[in-house]
């Protein structure tokens, strides 16, 4: 099983740190910390790190799930992984589908589950048809296309006492 987890480091007050990373706008120029953002891959059992993406505190992809796209070919068939939902959206979910790995999220705020629609296993457990989301700004025409017009999902409630 392969999870993610991303955490924050605040930096040496250097000129090289505050040029590779600015320190957030909240702070007054001259009065804070490079803040560098970094997201882990590693494996569940031995709990080893596999692969460590590094980028800025904030700012134009710096989101956890913009560091996930650099090293998330580590992720092949067969693997199962690990998130939270952040990394819940159509275009995560995809990749992983189509590299034959599984994975296991808590849903996205945003989607609501119905179970009541799609395939019906039993209560609290079905499987629905996800269209594929619109083309982010940042997404080529090209590495769209590649992408297919819907993915089944399986959605498990789980209810914790």
């Amino acid at each position: 099983m392969i999870v993610t987890d991303g955490a924050t480091v605040i930096m040496a007050d250097t000129p090289e740190n505050q040029k590779e990373y600015p320190q957030p706008g909240s702070q007054t120029p001259g009065c804070g910390f490079p803040i560098m953002r970094m997201l882990e891959l590693f494996a569940l059992s031995p709990g080893a790190v596999l692969e460590v993406a590094l980028g800025k505190y904030a700012g134009k992809f710096s989101h956890e799930v913009s560091l996930f796209r650099l090293i998330d070919t580590l992720i092949q068939k067969g693997n199962v992984f690990l998130a939270d939902r952040a990394f819940a959206g159509g275009f995560e979910m995809t990749r992983m589908e189509m590299r034959g790995a599984h994975y296991v999220l808590r849903m996205h705020q945003k989607r609501k589950a119905n179970f009541r629609t799609g395939i019906r296993y039993g209560n609290d457990d079905h499987a629905i048809r996800l269209e594929r989301p619109g083309r982010p700004k940042w997404m080529s025409k090209e590495e769209y296309e590649q992408y297919p017009d819907f993915i089944i999902v399986r959605e498990v409630r789980i209810r914790v006492q």
